[in-house]
């Protein structure tokens, strides 16, 4: 049984169910309802047993399951080879075509090599490709925006820049601004006074960086003052 066989005989209709209220922009035909730990777990026993055959259906195109998306995604983060880690992201990029998958994948690889990977999200940040930009902002808020070894008020212009009208770009940004709230609040506070962006994703910012636990209630109520009204 070849491994895509393997993935449907591992389908879960219940979860499928839970899965397509989570992706509403994805054919529910194409969900099979695996888990991500098992996938994981799947993704990992491929590679440790023969990375050649794990390599070769990484780069089968056009995947038909969301779950052998992220299948490929899952074992493309067990990659210890830097070069090889960014090849093969860069051949899977224009497969990613849901706020999941840009969002799950984590290559653990990529945070040793930090200063190299700018080079990359500076590329993918300008992709026209909605889920290659929405993955580069991913990264720059999980490897970048607590890092004091790198220019934070940088990549905050540089995310708010990318901002667009596509909701989950849109949803991204409000949720990397608000996390910029959290932890450089200072850095990043001038651009909701400022009204820099469009009035959702300032009000979306808003009310997610209220919703963390790790703002002062001092804060927070400034920042609700700042909430602007539609009608405006």
């Amino acid at each position: 049984m070849n491994i895509k066989d393997q993935l449907i005989s591992m389908k879960d209709e219940k979860h499928k169910e839970f899965i397509a209220k989570l992706i509403p922009t994805i054919d529910k035909k194409s969900i099979l309802g695996i888990k991500n730990p098992v996938l994981r777990k799947f993704a990992k026993e491929i590679y440790k047993n023969n990375e050649h055959d794990a390599m070769d259906f990484v780069s089968k195109p056009n995947p038909e399951f969301l779950e052998e998306t992220m299948l490929k995604l899952f074992i493309i983060e067990n990659i210890k080879d830097y070069n090889l880690c960014i090849k093969m992201i860069n051949q899977m990029l224009p497969y990613i075509d849901n706020w999941a998958l840009s969002d799950t994948f984590n290559p653990p690889i990529l945070k040793k090599y930090l200063t190299e990977l700018l080079e990359e999200i500076y590329i993918w940040i300008d992709s026209a490709h909605l889920y290659t930009r929405r993955f580069a902002m991913v990264l720059l808020l999980r490897h970048y925006l607590k890092n004091d070894n790198f220019d934070v008020s940088k990549h905050i212009k540089l995310v708010l820049d990318r901002n667009d009208d596509r909701y989950y770009i849109q949803m991204m940004v409000a949720w990397y601004l608000s996390m910029a709230l959290v932890h450089r609040y200072e850095l990043a506070l001038p651009y909701l006074k400022n009204n820099y962006l469009d009035k959702w994703t300032h009000n979306k910012a808003i009310q997610k960086a209220i919703e963390s636990r790790q703002m002062s209630d001092e804060r927070k109520n400034y920042l609700r003052t700042l909430k602007r009204a539609f009608r405006e």
